[in-house]
């Protein structure tokens, strides 16, 4: 007997070492001469299957390890065999031997890391968390755990908490280069650009043919302005690349680039080529309508803009178990939609005003404005195949929408629809007539009723889902609203955002708020050194406050809005008529709305506590305050800047009442711009000796603001519109 198992023991150690030589089907084939001795024995199963998932063939490799559990229930062969079950996509499977696992050997770090990651891959993104969690109570010295929470954190948009986490991990594999470049773009996602370039540098330095650091530290260059280094690692990036299903991804950068750069056209053919590789790489459409639209080229924008609208897919409603909630889904088909022209229009100063209404279900803020895009449903579902889907649905959207249930959160949520944490730029951080009041939501409350109304569904859509959150919402305030409408303040959404949201509810009704364009202009575009500021801006505050050309670009575009190109049913209301003859413009909107004016309306608040708004300008600005509408022109245009831009404005200020004064010398006005075009403005001279010098940028605005005037001077001349959408 002895003599028999010192046999087994060398043939045994000969299959281990041929195995460690990396010779699979030399042990595969030596498996199978030991097997038709010792088939009981399974150590050799172990090691044939390990050979089989070598060379691909996981049928054999399955076969093998389900042997060998059936002669031995040994704790690394269940992880083993997770491991292949979550190579080849059986996620659940994967998990339950992963689970089998920890039953026989509770404190294996690896089970609980390899667990998360397969939760993860299932959308479990809570339950992810919880297992890194164990596994770095296991062993706090292991740095993987770390670094593969700080993913899960990243991915789901969580930049703060990731960097923790990556952090931790870099401490304790100082060299680890994967590490540093995770850091580098979690930095950038946290607008700490100097800090990110500091870090790739570190990493190119050590491999200067770093794949990943290449192609990302171009997003750093291009934000800072860098746009030739930008250009020049990004073109190295695609000599490296080995991965054709990222040459898509890498001309959209160099499309951004070329944005940046003030070569539009060039932008716009870098774009299709990549929509061309991938026409589901939604950012590359985001990046080409951008283009056409800061140019004025608008019969490409719509070509494009419809080019996306097919390549989306449809989110179908379904149909619950329930009678009952089925009635209630039904009325909420009747969706209003509120969408700005421009920024600092007063748009969540309306949503407060109608938040209170009996027959209006809404969600405070601007929470949701991302939600439509497609990238972030399939972060929120994983589909209906792990019976606690709606648990981990739940979970998903508690994590991803932090601030939605405590507005102080600093975290933000898809879509960023503010300049930073979006409870804070929202207002909604300040509320109560001392301004000590968060907006909170009763997350365990909430989570309840939404998971009752899950239950009635064998699976999720994300049109579906939109209104079970509504409900939900107002189940948790106690709420009993009979809706006339359910009204969403998708903000400021970016092309794939609205073009998603009017893919999924194509009958929405839309109601646009604007204001003088050359005063919000003003109040968007002001460059004013904030208190404490050096004489040079920082170039954080240059990208965020002092993109004029975009902000000019998205205000000249009133004649092409692609939401209101689309839509069936619009209208326009003015901020000035809200704040000048409040009741009887909020009893034409309650009348426009299909919905009784409400004594509610006279009182900006969200959930009855007081709104104050939140404005750079005038901070102090409480309720319907006339001071902002009422400020005079000058705080950012000089008067001959006024003179020179007035002109292109002028059919929109016509038509929606913004001005008295014949259209006699309009030509005359348009061509005296045009013949000026060349000549710098005084609010571009004061941007120049306010920022640093390195930065690329200005001179591609005033070269891009340019282009956009003169198409849109050609386009008034030939009267080239279409038609505006009615004023309330």
């Amino acid at each position: 007997m002895q003599q028999k198992d010192t046999q087994f023991q060398i043939t045994l150690n000969e299959l281990i070492a041929s195995y460690k030589k990396n010779e699979p089907r030399e042990t595969i084939k030596r498996c199978l001469q030991a097997l038709n001795k010792y088939d009981m024995r399974y150590e050799i199963h172990n090691i044939i299957a390990a050979s089989y998932e070598k060379v691909d063939n996981n049928d054999k490799a399955e076969f093998h390890y389900q042997q060998s559990l059936k002669l031995r229930q040994f704790h690394l062969t269940y992880i083993n065999y997770a491991k292949l079950l979550d190579k080849i996509e059986k996620y659940k499977l994967s998990l339950i031997n992963y689970q089998k696992a920890l039953d026989l050997s509770p404190k294996n770090y690896v089970a609980h890391n390899n667990m998360a990651m397969v939760y993860e891959k299932l959308g479990n993104n809570a339950e992810a968390i919880e297992k890194y969690n164990s596994a770095i109570e296991i062993d706090p010295k292991n740095f993987l755990a770390y670094f593969n929470i700080g993913n899960t954190y990243r991915n789901l948009g969580k930049f703060s908490d990731a960097l923790i986490y990556y952090k931790k991990a870099e401490n304790l594999e100082e060299e680890n280069i994967d590490i540093k470049n995770n850091i580098g773009i979690t930095l950038y996602d946290l607008k700490k650009y100097d800090e990110s370039l500091k870090k790739y540098n570190y990493v190119l330095k050590k491999d200067s043919e770093n794949f990943t650091a290449n192609i990302n530290i171009t997003t750093i260059y291009r934000i800072l302005g860098k746009l030739k280094k930008a250009r020049e690692s990004t073109l190295k990036a695609l000599k490296l690349n080995k991965n054709k299903d990222l040459e898509g991804t890498i001309y959209s950068n160099l499309a951004a680039i070329e944005l940046e750069a003030g070569e539009y056209n060039k932008s716009i053919r870098y774009s299709e080529k990549s929509i061309a590789l991938d026409p589901k790489l939604f950012f590359s459409y985001d990046n080409a309508c951008l283009a056409c639209q800061k140019i004025g080229e608008y019969s490409k924008l719509n070509d494009l803009f419809d080019l996306l609208y097919r390549n989306l897919t449809q989110s179908n409603e379904i149909i619950s178990k329930n009678t009952l909630l089925n009635k209630k889904l039904s009325e909420m088909d009747n969706i209003v939609a509120l969408v700005k022209n421009s920024g600092r229009t007063g748009s969540i100063f309306l949503h407060s005003l109608l938040d209170g209404h009996p027959e209006v279900m809404t969600i405070p803020g601007v929470f949701l404005k991302g939600y439509f895009h497609p990238d972030v449903w399939s972060k929120l579902y994983q589909g209906n195949q792990d019976k606690n889907w709606r648990i981990s649905l739940i979970k998903n959207f508690f994590v991803l929408y932090e601030p939605m249930f405590d507005a102080s959160s600093l975290s933000d949520v898809p879509g960023s629809p503010m300049t930073g944490p979006p409870g804070h730029g929202s207002g909604l951080a300040n509320l109560g007539e001392k301004k000590d009041i968060v907006f909170k939501i009763d997350k365990k409350l909430f989570g309840s009723y939404l998971l009752t109304y899950l239950e009635n569904f064998d699976s999720m859509e994300r049109s579906t889902f939109f209104k079970l959150i509504h409900l939900a919402y107002d189940s948790s305030i106690q709420k009993n609203t009979k809706p006339g409408i359910v009204f969403f303040h998708i903000h400021n959404p970016t092309f794939v955002e609205s073009a998603q949201f009017l893919k999924d509810f194509p009958a929405t009704r839309f109601l646009q708020i604007i204001r003088d364009p050359i005063q919000a202009l003003e109040s968007w575009c002001r460059i004013d050194k904030k208190e404490g500021e050096k004489q040079v801006i920082s170039k954080h505050d240059f990208i965020e406050d002092s993109k004029y050309y975009g902000k000019f670009a998205l205000v000249l575009n009133y004649y092409n809005d692609q939401v209101i190109r689309y839509a069936n049913d619009k209208i326009v209301i003015r901020l000035e008529d809200i704040k000048l003859e409040t009741e009887n413009t909020l009893k034409k909107l309650s009348e426009w709305l299909g919905i009784n004016f409400s004594n509610t309306m006279m009182k900006p608040s969200f959930n009855d506590d007081f709104y104050w708004g939140k404005s750079k300008s005038s901070p102090k600005i409480k309720g319907f305050s006339r001071e902002s509408i009422n400020r005079k022109l000058g705080i950012f245009f000089s008067e001959s800047d006024q003179e020179r831009i007035l002109p292109l404005l002028y059919p929109y200020r016509e038509n929606f009442n913004y001005t008295d004064t014949s259209n006699e010398n309009f030509s005359d006005s348009l061509e005296k711009l045009r013949k000026k075009i060349n000549e710098p403005f005084d609010f571009e001279k004061k941007i120049i000796q306010q920022t640093t010098q390195d930065d690329e940028r200005i001179t591609n605005q005033t070269k891009g603001l340019r282009l956009l005037m003169l198409k849109v001077i050609k386009n008034l001349k030939r009267n080239k519109k279409n038609n505006l959408p009615p004023l309330l």
